[in-house]
């Protein structure tokens, strides 16, 4: 996909096609030819001196193209092999799910061919002699999306689907793709951007984040928003939520019934969320230190003052966790106790592994990436969801792409997908420093390597109980890295791995269609292991949360209005600013 020709169709931000070059009307990741943002260019320069050094190498992947497109049973085993795989990775692949692609023998080899050529290829780059480290994991990635470009799916005359629709309509689906396209591309400045859900499918507010609630306190950072109680009596330890910053908090209160805010609250919970603001370049200057001060650890304050206790419970999602654990570090080297137990949903503490995302964030390209944020004060929401997409393109794009384009067909109303597209910036200085101390140096797994307002953190010395929940599917927080992390700290453990992916294994509400998911062991040391032979308990995880919250909430009591003053009703103003 990095070919800088056939960018235009998988780059939402710069259509133009500078996947590793600068266009000036483009995006983040367009630049000048001595500014390739994402290294393309020096990979394949690396991968193709090193293929020539191995002249069999070189047969090698040519023969597995041959036996790949090879028309028949007739193949090796190494072949044979890659289309069994194919097979099963199929029901999965959005591209191929349509019976048409078996019913004609046709474009079933058509359709097989093209997975075996894609498994076999990368197989034998894979296998390369001295392909390792950095460098196999970028020649990897991108070869892989390189190869999905040329998906028999993607292209009309190839697609039984699409040539069948063409038929029945006599090209209706054509022109409204062709609409469709005009409609994404912005002709002022090149830019395509692909939609996976229409804007109006849903208003915040009205069909999503409905959770009754107030907001009690903001600052230049945040709105605090406690909810409402919706039974008779309430723990007395209260909940506080540290969602994501890269996009808005209402991904945990979507639709009443998927809303995990809504669900925790008619558990007897008492919640609270912070509703992070979407920076502008005024903004610029704020780091990662201020979003835990001014932010988390001011809601703690909040929150704490307003519970009999004096206590809380924590929870954060994705980078919103990684600020959780960094300012539990700082809390308890100022012997600050208030939080009794801290949940992380798909979170990173050690960035050892960072899996795909460690193709975007090198020692090579962060030079370049901070140079782009100080030229413009912020990483835009777009730029962001570019690479996310780019993490998982055969769902995200390429199915889109036909579905849009090809069927003319209008994304369908999904309400994860059009909280994805409700993105958010972020301020130039923090993003600068998350990518170099997290992903470059990984400092907060390193004891006393962060420093926060003058405090060395340590997670070693954290002994607050810690939930960890990760899914199996997920290309942001791989598991295992979270794993790691958990073992960072000092108190008891609870590690949940459920199926799904980043958001679909987070947003998993009970009822027949939940993922299931398994509770990890832990060793002598109580540090968490891996293994295979877990129970597998056939329901949602929250459930199995719920058990560990709920034993570290406290009492029952009466619940009560809160006489905290309002500043405005929940979801607030500061998640409606696009």
């Amino acid at each position: 996909m990095e070919n800088k020709k056939n960018l235009q169709a998988n780059n939402p931000v710069s259509p133009k096609g500078d996947f590793g070059s600068r266009n000036q009307r483009g995006g983040f990741f367009s630049g000048t030819a001595d500014e390739d943002v994402l290294g393309i260019t020096d990979t394949f320069t690396d991968f193709f001196t090193l293929l020539s050094e191995q002249p069999s190498r070189f047969l090698t992947i040519q023969r597995s193209m041959v036996e790949s497109l090879w028309l028949g049973r007739e193949s090796t085993s190494y072949s044979r092999e890659a289309g069994d795989a194919s097979s099963e990775t199929r029901k999965k692949d959005k591209r191929f799910r349509s019976n048409q692609w078996d019913e004609n023998p046709l474009f079933k080899e058509l359709k097989d061919s093209f997975l075996r050529l894609e498994k076999n290829l990368l197989r034998s780059v894979s296998e390369m002699e001295g392909l390792k480290g950095p460098l196999k994991q970028k020649v990897e990635f991108y070869m892989a999306r390189y190869l999905e470009i040329f998906s028999p799916a993607n292209f009309l005359i190839t697609n039984p689907e699409v040539l069948k629709m063409t038929l029945e309509t006599g090209g209706e689906n054509l022109i409204r793709g062709a609409i469709n396209f005009l409609s994404d591309w912005d002709p002022h400045n090149g830019n395509l951007k692909l939609k996976m859900v229409r804007e109006s499918s849903f208003k915040v507010g009205v069909d999503i984040a409905v959770s009754k609630g107030s907001v009690i306190f903001q600052n230049r950072l945040m709105q605090l928003i406690r909810y409402a109680p919706s039974t008779s009596e309430v723990n007395e330890i209260p909940l506080l939520i540290i969602p994501p910053w890269i996009n808005k908090y209402y991904i945990l209160d979507l639709k009443p019934e998927n809303s995990f805010i809504n669900w925790a609250v008619s558990k007897g919970l008492t919640v609270y969320v912070i509703s992070w603001v979407n920076p502008k370049q005024d903004l610029a200057e704020i780091d990662f230190d201020d979003y835990g001060t001014e932010g988390l650890l001011e809601a703690v304050n909040i929150v704490a003052s307003e519970s009999e206790t004096g206590r809380l419970n924590a929870l954060g999602y994705c980078i919103g966790g990684t600020l959780l654990g960094a300012m539990l570090g700082y809390m308890a080297s100022k012997k600050d106790y208030r939080i009794s137990g801290a949940t992380f949903l798909t979170t990173m503490l050690d960035f050892s592994e960072p899996g795909d995302l460690g193709v975007f964030v090198n020692e090579g390209n962060i030079n370049v990436i901070e140079k782009r944020l100080d030229d413009r004060g912020f990483l835009s929401g777009e730029d962001m969801a570019f690479v996310f997409n780019l993490l998982r393109a055969k769902d995200l794009v390429w199915h889109f792409y036909i579905n849009n384009y090809l069927l003319g067909k209008d994304p369908a109303p999904f309400d994860i997908l059009f909280w994805n597209n409700d993105t958010t910036r972020l301020p130039a200085k923090m993003h600068k420093t998350y990518l170099k101390n997290m992903y470059i140096n990984n400092l907060l797994a390193r004891s006393g390597r962060l420093v926060i307002r003058d405090e060395k953190i340590d997670l070693g010395i954290v002994t607050t109980p810690v939930c960890f929940v990760s899914a199996v599917e997920d290309h942001i927080a791989p598991w295992r890295s979270t794993l790691q992390g958990a073992n960072l700290f000092n108190g008891p453990k609870q590690f949940i791995l459920t199926e799904g992916g980043h958001v679909a294994g987070v947003v998993n509400p009970p009822g027949d269609k939940a993922y299931s998911h398994r509770v990890l062991g832990k060793d002598r040391d109580d540090k968490v292991v891996e293994k295979n032979n877990a129970e597998i308990h056939d329901y949602s995880w929250w459930l199995t949360w719920l058990e560990w919250i709920q034993s570290r909430s406290g009492q029952r009591k009466m619940a009560t209005p809160q006489s905290t003053s309002v500043i405005e009703p929940s979801p607030g103003s500061y998640v409606m600013v696009k």
